[in-house]
C-alpha cells in the first residue's frame, strides 16, 4: 500500500486538511468500541476481516495501525487538525489502552534485550554471565564481530543513562530538522504552468483546454507534497521526556515509551534510535 500523506480520516483538500468521512466514520467506531472494553487486537482483527484496504494487509499491521489511531491526539483537532473524535470518548478509550499497557509486568533484562539490535547483523543482543561471574552483553550470531562480549552490565546502562540525560538536558537534540508537510515543484509542475499561461495568450481562448491543465496541474502539485510525522512525534517525545525529568537508574517502563531500539555497531558504539526516529549515540569514555 503506498504511504499515506495525510493521517488515516483526513485528505487534503485545496491546500488543507480536511475530513474524510468514510474513514472518519471507521476512525470514531475505533474510539467508542474501545472507550467500550473492547481489546485493540478485537478491534485489529474486526477491521483486518473486512474489506477496507487500510487495514486488511495483515493482522500484525492491522493491529499496529489501531494502536497508533488510538494513541493520536490529532483525532482531538490538534496541531491544525479537524477535529473526528469527541473527547470524552477519546479520554475514555486512551484510558482503557494505559490501564492495558501496565500488564503484565516483564523483567527488565528482558525488555532491554528485546529493545537492543546488533547493527551489523540486525540480531538482538544477549545478557548473560561470563566465566567470571560479570555480566555481559553480545550478539547471539556466531561470528558477527559483536559475538565476541566487549562490554559489562554498568558500560552497557552507563551508556543508556548519559544518552537519556543528554536529551533529558537538551531536548531539542530530538529535532530531525523535518516540516510536517513540505511542498517541492518538480519540472512537470513548471511546465504544466508555462502551458496554462501560453493557452491563456491565445485567442480565442480554449477554456476545455486551459481547464485539462489546471486539472494536471492539480495532480501533480499534490503528488509534491509530503507529509511526515515526525515534528509531532517529537514534539510528543519532548513532552514525556519534560514531564518524567531526570533518569537516575535504568527505568524500563520508561525507555519503552520514548526509546524504538538501542543499536550496538562493530566499533561498540551504543546508540539509541527514539520513536521519533533520531538516532544519538554514546562514545565509550564519553559522548
Amino acid at each position: 500500500m503506498a504511504a499515506r500523506k495525510t493521517p488515516y480520516g483526513y485528505r487534503l483538500s485545496g491546500g488543507k486538511i480536511v475530513i474524510s468521512e468514510d474513514e472518519a466514520e471507521i476512525i470514531r467506531q475505533i474510539f467508542t468500541d474501545k472507550a467500550n472494553g473492547i481489546s485493540g487486537t478485537q478491534l485489529a482483527d474486526k477491521l483486518n476481516n473486512s474489506n477496507i484496504s487500510y487495514f486488511c494487509e495483515n493482522s500484525a499491521r492491522a493491529s499496529d495501525r489501531v494502536y497508533s489511531i488510538l494513541r493520536d491526539e490529532r483525532y482531538l483537532g490538534r496541531d491544525g487538525y479537524p477535529q473526528i473524535v469527541d473527547e470524552d470518548v477519546f479520554n475514555k478509550a486512551r484510558g482503557s489502552l494505559v490501564k492495558s499497557n501496565r500488564t503484565p509486568k516483564t523483567d527488565a533484562y528482558t525488555i532491554l534485550k528485546k529493545l537492543t539490535v546488533c547493527s551489523e547483523c540486525g540480531k538482538n543482543m544477549v545478557h548473560f554471565s561470563c566465566r567470571t561471574g560479570k555480566k555481559k552483553w553480545r550478539c547471539t550470531t556466531k561470528g558477527c564481530v559483536n559475538f565476541k562480549p566487549s562490554f559489562t552490565d554498568d558500560e552497557f546502562h552507563k551508556a543508556i543513562i548519559g544518552i537519556i540525560s543528554a536529551v533529558t538536558d537538551e531536548p531539542h537534540k530530538l529535532d530531525t530538522g523535518e516540516s510536517l508537510t513540505e511542498y517541492k515543484p518538480t519540472v512537470d509542475v513548471m511546465r504544466i504552468e508555462n502551458e496554462t499561461i501560453r493557452l491563456k495568450a491565445i485567442q480565442p481562448i480554449d477554456y476545455d483546454a486551459i481547464k485539462r491543465e489546471i486539472l494536471a496541474l492539480a495532480v501533480e502539485k499534490y503528488e509534491c507534497c509530503t507529509y511526515s510525522r515526525a515534528p509531532y512525534l517529537t514534539a510528543e517525545l519532548q513532552d514525556i521526556i519534560t514531564e518524567h525529568g531526570a533518569m537516575e537508574g535504568l527505568d524500563t517502563e520508561y525507555l519503552q515509551r520514548i526509546v524504538k531500539r538501542i543499536t550496538v555497531n562493530g566499533e561498540k558504539k551504543i546508540s539509541i534510535e527514539f520513536t521519533n526516529g533520531k538516532t544519538i549515540s554514546y562514545e565509550r569514555g564519553g559522548e
